[in-house]
């Protein structure tokens, strides 16, 4: 029996419906080689040169160009990131050269510290000569804590502005638990206004313990509504730290963090500050009246200039100018050799003022 012929049948093109002929598709693929510029752009950003050959570049140079023009698009395309906000600085010339040229870091934690009240006592060497030993900390003093919030409240001062003593809504959270309202008070609204603040312009929260204290602070710099945050804490651990550094950093708003005297430095932290009280200055005309006040400040960390770290100043207060200046004419000066910065802050706690010894 003849066997059927086995046909061999070849694929039938795939025919698109309405078309006569399949449609012809170029799938092949030009890929640029070494003697070619990547096309980054048809031409030059303005005020530069024209790109360089693509050949003529090492791989690390060609990864340098590539980040360079990459953030001078981005930085072109956020303008008002780049100026929203002048610098924030403290006034003083000596103290704003320690920050550098931004001064104050817009979006960070700044940590402000009571000074630590050191025991003294006196004993008597061979020569029968008197000298001072320190003893064990006894702690914070009131004076000192009230230092660090009049710093506090001078850094918002200086964070407003211009527009501090115009009517508006809150733009600064003030967070404070309520067992340190019961013990040292609250914000006066007739002291802000002398201090060179309206009263409407903050926003006062009191808590019941830390925990509440850090979530109201988180809540408000991510708000994007405020231009200053300030809270009074004893411990920020290093989760809290973290998240409050984060939310400032991503949406642009200062925080100022009163922490305990003996607590650890807190995390992520941009600067960190010691306060304690001073001696007023001299007053004009009587010499037995108190003058300026003025505030003993160590810069004890700055993030980006670490020699500016264990430096500190005699801080005077101006309630014209609402700036701070260098005490001049102070016979212990703050930059002498051998002298810590806790030494400088303890120097003011038994200083004159007006001629009557201030109570250690």
């Amino acid at each position: 029996m003849r066997q059927p012929k086995s046909k061999t049948r070849s694929p039938r093109p795939l025919r698109h419906p309405g078309l006569a002929s399949p449609p012809s598709v170029d799938c092949s693929v030009t890929c640029p080689t070494d003697a070619e510029a990547p096309p980054l752009s048809h031409a030059p950003l303005a005020g530069e040169a024209p790109f360089l050959a693509w050949n003529a570049l090492s791989r690390a140079e060609r990864i340098r160009e590539l980040r360079r023009r990459i953030a001078t698009v981005a930085a072109r395309e956020r303008p008002q990131a780049r100026g929203r906000a002048p610098a924030w600085t403290l006034g003083a010339a000596a103290c704003d050269a320690l920050l550098g040229e931004a001064g104050l870091a817009i979006g960070g934690v700044h940590e402000l510290k009571p000074a630590l009240s050191w025991a003294a006592d006196a004993e008597e060497d061979e020569a029968g000569a008197a000298r001072t030993r320190r003893r064990d900390l006894q702690g914070v003093r009131a004076g000192d804590r009230a230092a660090a919030v009049v710093f506090a409240l001078a850094l918002a001062r200086r964070r407003l502005g211009e527009q501090a003593m115009r009517s508006g809504p809150p733009r600064v959270l003030w967070c404070s638990p309520r067992r340190d309202s019961g013990e040292i008070g609250r914000l006066y609204a007739p002291g802000l206004a002398a201090f060179g603040l309206a009263p409407e312009w903050l926003m006062q929260i009191d808590t019941r313990h830390d925990g509440e204290t850090l979530w109201a602070l988180e809540e408000g710099l991510r708000s994007g509504g405020l231009l200053l945050t300030v809270a009074f804490v004893d411990d920020v651990a290093l989760t809290p730290a973290r998240r409050l550094a984060l939310a400032a950093e991503q949406h642009r708003t200062p925080c100022l963090l009163l922490t305990g005297a003996r607590a650890p430095p807190a995390a992520a932290t941009v600067t960190r500050w010691r306060i304690g009280r001073a001696a007023s200055a001299p007053h004009a005309f009587d010499a037995d009246a108190p003058g300026a006040s003025r505030l003993a400040v160590a810069l004890e960390r700055c993030r980006g200039q670490p020699l500016a770290a264990e430096r500190s100043f005699i801080l005077d207060w101006s309630d014209e100018a609402f700036c701070f200046s260098v005490a001049a004419g102070l016979a212990d000066r703050t930059d002498a050799p051998g002298r810590t910065s806790a030494d400088r802050l303890g120097a003011g706690s038994g200083a004159r003022r007006g001629g009557v010894r201030l109570a250690g």
